[in-house]
């Protein structure tokens, strides 16, 4: 028997109107709809259910949900780029939650940025004055993984910051991914040559590297790296399948020196997002093939891939307003959280489900 509760709250969002949310709870799992007046697309969600992403209206804005506070903007820091209108970008958590890692920008120029959980700002300042820059990862003891802006010059280099001071320019990268919990290990991308395809995507530790193979001779990307360092998830762009199957792109999970082809949904396409602390479970999102739409997955190695909408099928609702999980942005480090995008009807929405 199914025991399910509905809850409508109305919170206020700034200077954002009045949103709904909907809570549907069934078997101790829950799926919460975030009340969304202005287009917001989740990047991560932290131990505690915290999703942080951004607005995409006229200008970007960062921002945090919590079930226990809402919604709360994050500002720029940069108080030229407030000046001129810019916006700003929440990228990841570190994996204890503590601080939240983004970018502030302009159309011209981008500064990397670490907030606290409090929302107070602390920039990271690139070496060379005239490069942008912008934070992709931060990890629990505050090193932050920031990659050149958009602007970059041809000598503009990758580089580690330090939340207590000091920078590390990385000469062997051209981006970066992820960063592990304890700072020690980073995913990037090497280029061979800046101008070719011919890319290696690699882990690098203290006195080694590790090349991620091709999976089935497709270039593979990474997306994600558990705060272990151990494992790695992505998607590789396979140039061809059968006789008559075409290109495909397919989630990996790298570990132990192996790549692991992930499957995917109907025979179709799928791409790795987010991954658990110690590398176990990974979510993302695959197209059937055939089908112009995803598929939210859960992938273990006890079960393999799985659909989101078979797993949670109690908590949504298939009447007046159908629900449909389309896209798993990330998961926590704890493994009970995934945060994504949906659809309510014919309005996409961000998710939080709470799998405990």
């Amino acid at each position: 028997m199914i025991h399910a509760r509905y809850t409508c709250l109305i919170r206020p969002v700034g200077c954002m109107s009045a949103a709904l949310l909907l809570l549907l709870s069934a078997h101790g799992a829950s799926l919460t709809w975030l009340p969304d007046s202005g287009r917001f697309f989740p990047t991560d969600v932290s131990n505690d259910g915290a999703v942080i992403g951004e607005f995409r209206r006229s200008q970007s804005a960062a921002a945090i949900w919590s079930p226990s506070r809402g919604w709360r903007l994050l500002s720029p820091n940069n108080s030229w780029i407030q000046a001129h209108g810019g916006g700003s970008t929440a990228i990841r958590f570190s994996p204890d939650g503590r601080w939240i890692c983004g970018t502030d920008s302009t159309p011209l120029f981008e500064s990397a940025v670490v907030w606290d959980r409090a929302g107070g700002a602390h920039p990271v300042y690139p070496a060379a004055a005239r490069q942008g820059s912008k934070a992709v990862a931060v990890s629990d003891n505050g090193v932050v993984a920031c990659n050149p802006g958009s602007s970059r010059h041809s000598d503009d280099l990758p580089f580690l910051a330090y939340l207590q001071g000091g920078q590390q320019p990385l000469h062997d990268f051209y981006s970066l991914t992820d960063i592990s919990a304890d700072g020690s290990v980073v995913v990037a991308l090497r280029g061979l040559s800046g101008m070719r395809w011919d890319l290696r995507y690699i882990v690098s530790g203290p006195g080694y590297e590790r090349e991620i193979p091709r999976l089935q001779g497709g270039l593979s990307l990474p997306k994600d790296l558990s705060a272990d360092g151990t494992t790695v998830v992505g998607y590789a762009l396979i140039p061809w399948i059968g006789a008559s199957g075409g290109p495909v792109v397919r989630a990996f999970r790298f570990r132990d020196g192996v790549i692991e082809d992930l499957g995917s949904l109907g025979e179709g396409h799928s791409a790795a997002h987010g991954v658990s602390a110690d590398g176990r479970i990974v979510v993302g999102r695959s197209r059937p093939r055939y089908l112009w739409y995803t598929h939210a997955f859960r992938w273990t190695p006890e079960t393999g891939m799985n659909d989101l909408n078979d797993i949670y099928r109690d908590l949504l609702s298939d009447e007046t307003e159908p629900e449909f999980l389309v896209h798993a942005a990330a998961i926590s480090p704890n493994a009970r959280y995934i945060c994504g995008v949906g659809r309510v009807g014919a309005s996409g929405r961000a998710f939080l489900l709470d799998t405990w």
